[in-house]
């Protein structure tokens, strides 16, 4: 057993709440335009959520402000997937050097946060996780 895992079997729970920043990304090999972010920022007492697809220039990527209660929405997969057991997590497959890998970070407004990423080695509900998030900024920013 890894030392991430035995404490991420122990990791107490973490509030997800009052959200400042969701930044997750994660890279579907070494293409152009080869990544894909779901974003979540408060700024100026404004919550925006930007979404770029894979085979995109960053430019064209799609944002949209949203409400409080649609941010709880997705402050609710992050509570679910628990997220907040991913913190720490930065693993690697170092036999791999063309694969894939993520980042997540989130941060709430009193500046505590979460961190992970990995390539080629996720997390535990972590695809769980990027179908959920992925179909949330879908339905919130009118894509089918």
């Amino acid at each position: 057993m890894s030392i991430f895992a035995f404490k991420y079997l122990f990791k107490k729970p973490f509030a997800i709440e009052k959200t400042k920043y969701l930044h997750f990304s994660y890279s579907d090999g070494y293409a152009a335009y080869s990544n894909v972010y779901y974003y979540l920022d408060y700024n100026d007492g404004e919550y925006v959520i930007t979404y770029k697809p894979l085979d995109v220039p960053d430019e064209e990527a799609t944002s949209k402000a949203i409400s409080a209660e649609e941010v709880l929405e997705i402050e609710n997969i992050l509570i679910k997937h628990e997220v907040y057991k991913w913190d720490g997590f930065h693993e690697s497959d170092k036999n791999v050097l063309d694969g894939d890998g993520f980042s997540f970070t989130y941060k709430r407004m009193d500046g505590e946060g979460i961190s992970a990423s990995g390539y080629m080695k996720y997390p535990k509900n972590y695809s769980s996780f990027l179908s959920d998030i992925a179909s949330c900024f879908n339905k919130l920013l009118g894509i089918n």
